[in-house]
């Protein structure tokens, strides 16, 4: 019964996915939700044909460039893999990505499975297929309406962490809050080994206090968030040993250059995407794909060359100007691009889109936790809003002190696009929320194409 429930549940999808491509949407997630509703257990029958082992990236920011930067070298070196690469990262986007690499008859040829799973779903999907390494990038507070407060996240993820005991975990050490996770289990760290000073947000530090003994951390120096130099000076926890670590962080001519250290090895990387968040990004990708045993040549020349994943510090050239997409859909993730902004000292423009959609959330409060008081110092000329929340995001920059005259109020993505190309400027960012990031990409691409 299993097997023709699994057949059904992968021929139903599949014809859905060419539904999706024959309309033109994305259909990363719906063929999944079908082929659920057929076989509820489609990811455990699927996940057990993979060969090699299933890498699960989760954690709140750079989850989605950490398991593509992971998946893109696995099938470098000549691997088959099964990677939710879109992003759709619940159990209706990662059946949905295991279905599309399985055959009709519901036969499955991998070597490896690269799932990248929203923390709430950890617990459901661990429930069905045992990862063989868990990648956790960071925990910050981000949809507060579906998560609520970082504790209780935190919380998601040791439930789901305590059912995959024997998987390898790779943990943040400059993170407090999920690097206590790896104590007794054996796990790798990375971190960057030194502060490398570049100019920074004044941000809400969540995790700053000890997760074992609640006592406030002290910190040498922050990074962004809570990811800094830290020891409680009640119990002595503090920053794990880092197995991978980055060291000589630098910006020179637009390029994020560092270099990595393990195991006495030295190695240098360099990326178009300038950010010490894709620091933090590369460093775990590397450490993923080195504990697999890929040679390290074959994992710099893919992370070297890889380009940002869309809406993620994407670049577009319209008519002799340059644009920046941002994707900034939480507090941390926000100031991160405020930070961008900050260091990039040419002049510009700058568009803001705030959507209150389900997948982004529809508590917006946070936008009152970013730090738009320091983008004054990004020395743009003008700012555009719009998405549904734009009034909102109106009132934010008003009470940050921005002249109420640089300011335009627009109904539509299209329409604020438009009208900010048609200034003087050569530079302009877009920062944008999780439901707003595919329209403006599509939008942005469009023009790209037409040179306009």
């Amino acid at each position: 019964m299993d097997r023709l429930r699994l057949i059904l549940a992968v021929a139903a999808a599949k014809l859905i996915f060419l539904f999706c491509r024959i309309t033109g949407s994305r259909g990363s997630a719906t063929p999944g939700k079908y082929a659920r509703a057929l076989c509820p257990n489609v990811i455990a029958l699927l996940a057990a044909k993979v060969k090699r082992g299933m890498i699960v990236v989760c954690g709140t920011n750079g989850k989605t460039t950490t398991n593509n930067l992971i998946n893109a070298t696995l099938v470098q070196a000549g691997y088959k893999t099964v990677c939710n690469n879109a992003g759709a990262n619940m159990l209706n986007g990662i059946a949905a990505a295991f279905c599309k690499g399985a055959g009709l008859f519901g036969t499955l040829r991998a070597d490896y499975a690269c799932i990248e799973a929203d923390e709430a779903n950890l617990p459901l999907l661990f429930a069905q297929a045992k990862p063989d390494i868990i990648v956790v990038t960071n925990l910050f507070r981000d949809q507060l309406d579906r998560y609520g407060e970082i504790d209780l996240t935190a919380q998601l993820l040791k439930k789901a962490f305590d059912m995959a005991p024997e998987a390898k975990l790779i943990l943040n050490a400059d993170d407090p809050v999920t690097s206590v996770f790896g104590r007794g289990r054996g796990a790798a760290y990375y971190g960057v080994a030194s502060d490398p000073h570049m100019l920074a947000v004044e941000e809400i530090r969540d995790g700053s206090n000890c997760q074992l003994c609640g006592a406030p951390l002290r910190y040498e120096y922050y990074l962004y968030g809570q990811i800094g130099r830290y020891h409680c000076p009640k119990c002595g926890y503090e920053n794990p040993q880092a197995d991978y670590r980055a060291d000589g962080i630098r910006i020179e001519n637009g390029i994020l250059h560092f270099d990595v250290r393990h195991a006495g090895l030295t190695v240098h990387a360099e990326s178009e995407v300038t950010g010490l968040y894709h620091v933090y990004n590369m460093l775990m990708a590397y450490a993923a794909l080195d504990l697999l045993g890929v040679d390290h040549k074959s994992i710099l020349s893919v992370l070297c060359a890889q380009k940002p994943e869309p809406g993620r510090m994407s670049r577009f050239g319209i008519g002799g100007k340059t644009v920046y997409l941002l994707l900034s859909k939480n507090p941390t993730g926000f100031n991160q691009s405020v930070t961008t902004l900050i260091n990039d000292r040419r002049e510009k423009d700058v568009l803001l889109v705030l959507n209150d959609k389900p997948q982004d959330g529809e508590d917006i409060s946070w936008i009152w936790d970013v730090d738009f008081e320091t983008m004054r110092k990004a020395d743009a000329h003008h700012y555009s809003v719009t998405g549904t929340r734009r009034f909102d995001m109106y009132l934010r920059l008003k009470y940050a002190g921005y002249d109420t005259d640089t300011i335009s109020v627009y109904d539509t993505t299209e329409e604020a696009l438009a009208a900010m190309l048609e200034s003087g400027r050569d530079l302009y960012y877009v920062l944008v929320n999780y439901t707003a990031m595919y329209p403006a990409y599509v939008a942005l691409s469009r023009l790209e194409k037409e040179g306009r």
